[in-house]
Order: structure tokens, then C-alpha cells, then sequence
């Protein structure tokens, strides 16, 4: 399943203390057919914001999407407008498939203090209830925060009481309007796994779908698989009708070149790392590399291995010839010796 994200537009109608958007203005509902037309993938669309549910043209963007052959149309929301009265039952009439409903804890007063609007959390959530009991598949979003960890919890039953089949962790990040609270916002990346796995694990206990983003790989050992932004899965692709797309600076620290989830960590974002270093990674285990060519006789590459084993390697990287006689025997003598191989 390919999903597209577009962009379309900027407006909204709350004002979230950890927004990372910075640009203003909204697409025409033309330049929106455009593009839509023009997306290559017809899996799946996301119309994000800003907050699309404020658009008088949101139900005919909708019905575009699905004229033009999208199989899956969806909509990013904080829920507010999706609460009035058969306004989630007129989207699905137009064929919405899907809703992302941003809930940022499960108390009213956390969530209302982080969006700045009074008694958003209330409708936030019978706009979640509304789209679901429509017979839209409804996921909840969450923002971590420094001010929403301890407000976490109840999620997992939140998420059941209204219907939704999935939730999403999202980690503030440094970026648009939200530089100027990173400081507030941002939470520790140490701190905020360690308040997800509880509710990670409840969640998964209810059977209830579950993605985090923004988490390096190695802060969630137990629940690596749920890393939405893994650069070894299938991204969603993002597509601007307004504004000027922008590339998430990632970063990776010195702990991270050994790892051997390097290749799929999303790592960290370069503000974050630049502004708080890499004290909260695991130190790398101690890793040996040994380099097979050819005319090595395999007695002297057993012997590299002890020597390293004895020097306090734990891990193993076989580099080289994978046809040298003696590879497997490698292999079978760096696990004999407790070498984990890389």
C-alpha cells in the first residue's frame, strides 16, 4: 500500500504550542485537482493541513480523489468539525475510507493547553467517535511532548472507547513554528520511550494497531517493528499543491555507525542531536571487523578470532570473501566463542 500525503494548505483552526509548521496560505480547489491528477501511486491519498475539515470544498476533494481511482482516501484532522452533527456521515457518503484524528492525551485539560483552545479535547474525541461509528477507519495521532508523557496511559482505552482501530506516536521535533518552544516541546527521546512502552504494550494487549515515529531503533528494543519511519519499510511519499516541500534533517551519531540497524534507523533529527549530543544512545557493543581474502590461510583467521575475543569484542563483522573455504567454519567458530555476528 503506496499512501500520498498532499498538502493543502496551511489555515487552521487551533493553534498547537508544538506546531512545526511555519508557512501560511491555502491551495485552490483547483490546484488541488491538479494535483491530485497528477500523483503517479492511486493506493492511497492523505489530505493534510494545517486542518482540512475547515475547507468548504473538503467533501468534493474527497469525491475528486475517489472519482480519479484512489482506492483509499484519507484526511489528517485534529476531529473538531468531524464532531457537528452528519458531518462524518457526508465525508464517507463522498468516499473517505480513512481519518487520522489527532488526540494529544487522554485528558482534556493536557490536550486543550498543547492546542491553546478550550474544550478541543471534547470534540476532538466525538469527532474520532462520529468518524468511526460512520464506518471510517479511524486512527488516533499523538504528539509526545514534554508536557503530555505522564497523560499517555489511558490511550490504548480511548482508542477503544471511540472506535479506533489504530494509534500513532508522532515526537515533536524542532522544526517550523515549534523552534521557538523546542525548548518547552521537545521532549528527551530516553524519556519519552520509556513512557511509551508501557502504553505500547497495552495497546498491542488490545489488539489495537500501533506506530511510533521519531524513535531511533535502539530506544525501542522490544518494539522495533513499530517504527513507521524505518528506512527499510515503504515511506509515504508527500506531495505539496502549496508551499515548498522540506527535507527532515536526520542525523546519526558516533554510537550509530557500528549499529547493525544502521541501515534502517531513521536516526535522530540533526536539531535535536546538535542540541542535546548522543549521551542518551546505548554505547555501541565493542565490535570486531575481520577481513577474509583469499590467501589467508583459515588457521590464521581462527586465530584472529580468538585474539579478538580475548581483546573484549562481543560482535563480529566478516568482511571479504564469502568463498574462502573457510567462511562457514568462521562462522560456526564466532559463535562457538560467543561472537555475535553484525
Amino acid at each position: 500500500m503506496i499512501w500520498t500525503d498532499v498538502r493543502v494548505g496551511f489555515t487552521c483552526n487551533n493553534a498547537c504550542k508544538f506546531c512545526d509548521q511555519a508557512e501560511t496560505g491555502d491551495a485552490s480547489s483547483e490546484a488541488l485537482e491538479r494535483r491530485l491528477r497528477e500523483l503517479p501511486h492511486r493506493d492511497g491519498v492523505i489530505l493534510a493541513g494545517g486542518e482540512v475539515t475547515i475547507r468548504p470544498d473538503l467533501p468534493a476533494l474527497v469525491a475528486t480523489a475517489r472519482r480519479l481511482g484512489f482506492r483509499r482516501v484519507a484526511i489528517q484532522t485534529n476531529g473538531r468539525v468531524l464532531a457537528a452533527r452528519g458531518a462524518s456521515a457526508h465525508l464517507r457518503a463522498q468516499g473517505l475510507t480513512d481519518a487520522i484524528v489527532a488526540i494529544h492525551a487522554d485528558r482534556a485539560d493536557v490536550h486543550d493547553w498543547l492546542v491553546s483552545v478550550e474544550g478541543a479535547w471534547r470534540q476532538a474525541t466525538a469527532g474520532a467517535r462520529a468518524a468511526a461509528a460512520s464506518g471510517v477507519n479511524t486512527r488516533l495521532a499523538t504528539v509526545l511532548t514534554r508536557s503530555n508523557l505522564a497523560a499517555l496511559a489511558g490511550l490504548p482505552a480511548l482508542a477503544t472507547r471511540l472506535g479506533a482501530s489504530g494509534l500513532r506516536f508522532i515526537v515533536a521535533r524542532e522544526e517550523g513554528r515549534a523552534r521557538d518552544t523546542a525548548r518547552m516541546m521537545v521532549p528527551r527521546l530516553s524519556l519519552a520511550a520509556e513512557a511509551l512502552e508501557p502504553v505500547l504494550d497495552a495497546a498491542l494487549a488490545m489488539r489495537i494497531d500501533v506506530e511510533v515515529v521519531g524513535v531511533p531503533l535502539c530506544l525501542l528494543p522490544r518494539h522495533r517493528a513499530l517504527a513507521a519511519d524505518r528506512l527499510d519499510s515503504s515511506p509515504v511519499h508527500h506531495a505539496f499543491a502549496i508551499g515548498a516541500p522540506t527535507t527532515r534533517a536526520r542525523a546519526y551519531a558516533a554510537p550509530c555507525q557500528p549499529c547493525r540497524l544502521r541501515h534502517a534507523c531513521p536516526g535522530l533529527d540533526a536539531a535535536y542531536l546538535a542540541r542535546h549530543g548522543d549521551g542518551e544512545l546505548p554505547a555501541a557493543p565493542p565490535l570486531a571487523t575481520l577481513l577474509v581474502t583469499r590467501d589467508t590461510p583459515g588457521r590464521v583467521l581462527k586465530q584472529a578470532l580468538v585474539r579478538a575475543r580475548r581483546l573484549g569484542a562481543t560482535h563480529l563483522r566478516l568482511e571479504g570473501d564469502a568463498e574462502h573455504p573457510e567462511w562457514h567454519n568462521l562462522v560456526r567458530e564466532a559463535a562457538r566463542l560467543g561472537l555475535a555476528l553484525q
